[in-house]
């Protein structure tokens, strides 16, 4: 883990500072930092359908609570905190941004196959959601089943804002302003590049995954909330 100092700043997800299923360059910053500043970025995952039953034992984040009531859901399922304005970030630079530090911030993820998705969808016709124990101890994911995932937490939306002119984009499809990349390499320690479209940049990230195979076969990840620390 990277020890956070005094000068890391931190911005929160609350219903002011998350936009929900679409990247914009009209959203106003969240924050503002100078290049080679650290931020430490709170998400949450998740709408009220895909809630744990209260007699889980699961913890239910109040941020994640007030955003479901407080905000208004665009095209898109995703959920991002930000964005963050990078002083002297200009159109045509590229934006380095490096993941620092990963953390799970609840006990509890969730997957959901629905009917005629995934890679073979004609072999699978019903919806299924799971609810997935997360042992932030031993750092295992534990599936209904009983069986054992190692954690290898990553953020499937790591994006700047896109140019301008193309306006509102669903939170679905990548795009050359990066975006839903589901690339479960991009772990802590991990650097991406992002092309920059605005003055400022405008990074944007969320839709955290407690683990993840070599794309989202049956759907989705194990979805849970994450919190990231970036330069």
């Amino acid at each position: 883990m990277v020890k956070q100092n005094s000068q890391t700043k931190v911005l929160k997800a609350t219903p002011a500072t998350v936009h929900w299923g679409y990247l914009d360059a009209a959203i106003p910053p969240a924050l503002t930092i100078d290049s080679g500043e650290q931020v430490r970025i709170e998400c949450v995952t998740g709408g009220p359908e895909w809630l744990p039953p209260a007699d889980r034992g699961f913890d239910l984040l109040p941020d994640l609570l007030e955003v479901i009531h407080k905000v208004k859901k665009g095209s898109g399922n995703h959920i991002f905190t930000g964005p963050v304005y990078v002083r002297g970030a200009q159109i045509g630079d590229v934006l380095e941004v490096k993941i620092l530090d990963i953390e799970l911030r609840q006990n509890w993820g969730w997957n959901i196959f629905r009917d005629y998705m995934g890679t073979v969808p004609e072999d699978y016709r019903y919806t299924r959601l799971m609810h997935v124990a997360l042992d932030l101890q031993s750092k295992v994911a534990v599936m209904p089943s009983g069986f054992r995932i190692p954690l290898a937490p990553f953020f499937g939306q790591l994006a700047v804002a896109p140019p301008a002119a193309v306006g509102r984009q669903n939170s679905k499809e990548p795009r050359e302003f990066g975006g839903n990349l589901d690339c479960k390499e991009l772990t802590s320690g991990s650097t991406i590049y992002l092309p920059v479209w605005n003055v400022g940049a405008l990074f944007s990230t969320g839709d955290g995954h407690a683990a993840q195979g070599d794309g989202e076969v049956n759907g989705t990840a194990i979805e849970t909330s994450l919190a990231g620390t970036f330069e």
